[in-house]
């Protein structure tokens, strides 16, 4: 294909953007993204991402003094067309009057690559969003869905050099985003392009960023790839936010946490009143109560991959564990739980 499909980073600088009804959704950021990363941003609802994002696609000005890089060019004053971005927002902007084949080739056919090749990009892109028996439907025909598959292919099908994605597979069954993760993902890396996607979704954080952005109130909460973000959070905000989490309390006595009948070495440097967290998957069901923490099964559920046991052990919450293992496990009896010390989470108090 003659489309360049040269990657570029991404600086942003000290960008905020207060809305004229005073709203501040973003607070000055710093953010740099390298060139053909994924770079996933995620937080709850009003956290700034989706502000942080139209922002870099010129939809948004930042406030006065911020700036937007695209590699070395200030992009900051540019309009969207002028970015050579590719955009997939939740408001799917497609074209009514085309077929789906049309709307997913328009990028092509305004770049002038010839009939041929574009042909041969569209039912490639069809194929890769399940929809190529859909090539000739006209829009208003589809599921709102699949309105956002063609969306997707549409941006994909001419590489561009920046990506910006907008949470496009809310619409979509479980399935289908399953298989859809996969293929996106894929394409990327092959074509190397930079791209930048916004989801409330930790799965899908996970399995398509090379790095995570957790955002909370206008802010970055941290910057880490999902590894880190998962095992080693900034703050309880992001241990809450990413997955499941326990919070224990326990005392710290001769460089040992202790909770039930446990005795653990606390981890060197690491504050005496410091809050303790573990991920349900941490613990483990064991025979004894020796070195364990033991309370009463409050109740079970069948997870397929997994049990999911509530402990009660006279804490402020029940303890959440996942288990595989396949044993019966009767309301209200004792379960004795022990830690790995290397999987505690250790955050300085709030």
């Amino acid at each position: 294909m003659s489309i360049d499909k040269a990657s570029t980073g991404i600086s942003v600088l000290r960008c905020s953007k207060t809305y004229p009804n005073g709203t501040q959704a973003l607070r000055p950021v710093d953010l740099e993204v390298r060139a053909g990363e994924t770079l996933v941003l995620l937080g709850p609802s009003g956290c700034g991402k989706t502000s942080l994002l139209r922002m870099i696609a010129g939809l948004e000005s930042p406030d006065g003094g911020g700036r937007i890089l695209f590699g070395t060019d200030d992009v900051t004053a540019l309009a969207p067309e002028k970015r050579n971005v590719g955009m997939v927002f939740q408001s799917y902007a497609l074209f009514p009057n085309m077929t789906v084949a049309q709307n997913v080739g328009y990028g092509l056919r305004i770049r002038n690559l010839p009939e041929a090749q574009r042909g041969a990009r569209v039912a490639e892109m069809l194929e890769m969003v399940q929809l190529t028996q859909f090539a000739q439907r006209r829009i208003d025909q589809l599921s709102g869905g699949q309105r956002q598959r063609v969306a997707l292919a549409r941006a994909i099908a001419v590489t561009p050099r920046v990506l910006l994605l907008d949470e496009p597979l809310t619409a979509l069954d479980a399935k289908l985003r399953e298989s859809l993760r996969v293929d996106i993902d894929t394409l990327l890396r092959r074509a190397g392009i930079t791209a930048i996607y916004v989801t409330h979704d930790q799965a899908e954080a996970m399995a398509l960023g090379d790095r995570i952005v957790v955002m909370d109130h206008g802010e970055i909460a941290q910057i880490g790839t999902p590894t880190q973000i998962y095992h080693a959070p900034a703050n309880a905000f992001v241990a809450d936010f990413v997955g499941s989490v326990n919070r224990l309390q326990g005392r710290v006595e001769d460089g040992l946490w202790r909770c039930g009948n446990a005795a653990l070495p606390w981890p060197a440097g690491a504050p005496a009143s410091g809050l303790v967290m573990v991920r349900p998957e941490d613990l483990r069901v064991a025979d004894d109560a020796a070195q364990a923490i033991s309370g009463r099964l409050t109740a079970r559920y069948f997870l397929g991959s997994r049990t999911r046991l509530l402990v009660d052990i006279g804490q402020e919450a029940p303890v959440l564990v996942d288990t595989s293992e396949r044993g019966e496990y009767a309301q209200g009896s004792v379960v004795h739980l022990r830690i790995d010390p290397a999987t505690m989470i250790v955050l300085p108090p709030a």
